[in-house]
């Protein structure tokens, strides 16, 4: 067809170049009909141009779809079918037992991850449960914070407002100006910190011979690790050299007691920040296990044995203080004298961001005396409390004495 549309161009642009001809050399017998077969051929000519540009386009690219060899595309190598066996058999025996094809899948997992350092990307399965380990042992890690996944480590920016001071002018009078209140603008910034599972040691016999699942089982256990790695500073880091925790806010209210817990003191952290934060979807006490004890045996009045606590009494509703839903994270602080042993807040206010996927190790020679197999996850975390207005979170203070 192409050819046939070049044959049909050769000869339109042979009978306008005679018709341009005709108009320069006969201009007499040029006539209007004439003009119009001009402009009926250059318009054949050009929608045949544009034709033959297509078909080739069109060659050009079934060309290239024949001659990829499908065994080098590479996709995805947690989406595969393949790889969560090639995974399995790697943390089993070890990259040296691996089939040549098998070796590449590993290899696409590595690039996929973003690191050439030995590291590999978890398959969706072992992900998901290590995730959910890290979040069932993280505490406030796995409440509603703000969660931001990012490729890489790079430095994020966070720009913030506060105008919580400002209310405008209310009523003036005629002809009176109104007076400025300016906004309060800051920058917070998400880095990424890399927190490390930890050596787990296996035995060869083990780690070869067991029916078990390794990689779930192993997801699960680093995953765990991780969790309780990551949960201190989510709530008792500075935000200096590692990441802001709960502990970062500037509001605190004042227990009764050094070495005990109220209801007073409940209820007066509860209101000690804006009644705006705490119908937020995100709005949690958080303590530790020991102070959920201590809460559950309040009541609430003389003569009245309900406690505080409410358990959850319908399919998907949490438990409640105050009914208000609660995070038990082991990171918090005891009751105990100059300690902050509850939080309010608003976890929303909480950026968490996660930087690249979770990388898992497997080290062969460094315990080869004992012919045992080392396992490591690492992640690169960071998280910044982001309440400019510093209404939305507040720790409970025990005095000192």
């Amino acid at each position: 067809m192409i050819d046939n549309l070049r044959k049909e161009n050769v000869q339109l642009h042979a009978r306008m170049i005679e018709l341009n001809e005709l108009r320069l050399n006969d201009s007499e017998n040029y006539s209007a009909e004439m003009d119009a077969e001009w402009d009926r051929c250059n318009e054949a000519f050009d929608r045949n141009e544009e034709t033959v540009r297509r078909l080739e386009k069109a060659i050009e690219r079934d060309l290239a779809m024949d001659s990829v060899d499908e065994r080098h595309v590479a996709p995805d190598p947690v989406a595969t079918a393949e790889y969560p066996e090639v995974w399995d058999k790697y943390l089993r025996h070890g990259m040296s037992e691996l089939t040549g094809p098998e070796k590449e899948v590993m290899q696409r997992a590595q690039t996929a991850g973003g690191t050439t350092a030995g590291g590999y990307t978890v398959p969706d399965a072992a992900m998901a449960r290590l995730d959910k380990a890290i979040k069932a042992y993280g505490g406030v890690y796995g409440g509603p914070v703000k969660m931001i996944l990012t490729a890489d480590g790079r430095d994020i920016p966070i720009p913030t407002i506060t105008d919580v001071g400002n209310s405008g002018n209310g009523i003036v009078a005629e002809n009176i100006a109104s007076t400025e209140e300016a906004l309060v603008f800051g920058t917070k910034t998400l880095g990424s910190y890399k927190f490390t599972s930890g050596l787990v040691l296996a035995s060869y016999e083990f780690v070869t011979d067991t029916s078990i699942d390794v990689a779930g089982e192993l997801s699960e256990l680093l995953g765990i690790r991780l969790g309780r790695a990551i949960s201190p500073h989510l709530i008792n880091g500075s935000g200096t050299s590692e990441p802001e925790g709960l502990d970062a806010s500037t509001n605190f209210y004042t227990a009764a007691g050094a070495a005990a817990l109220t209801r007073a003191d409940v209820l007066g952290l509860l209101h000690d920040v804006d009644p705006w934060a705490r119908v937020s979807p995100s709005f949690r006490y958080v303590f530790n296990d020991s102070t959920l004890k201590a809460i559950k045996t309040f009541t609430l009045a003389s003569g009245d044995d309900r406690p505080l606590w409410q358990p959850s009494i319908a399919a998907g509703a949490p438990a409640t203080i105050e009914g208000v839903p609660y995070i038990v994270d082991q990171a918090c602080a005891n009751i105990g004298a100059g300690l902050h042993s509850m939080f309010v807040a608003d976890l929303a206010k909480l950026w968490v961001r996660q930087a690249g996927p979770i990388r898992l190790k497997r080290l062969d020679e460094r315990y080869g005396e004992k012919d045992q197999i080392a396992y490591l996850a690492l992640i690169r975390v960071d998280s910044k409390l982001v309440d400019p207005g510093a209404n939305s979170v507040s720790y409970l203070r025990h005095p000192a004495s």
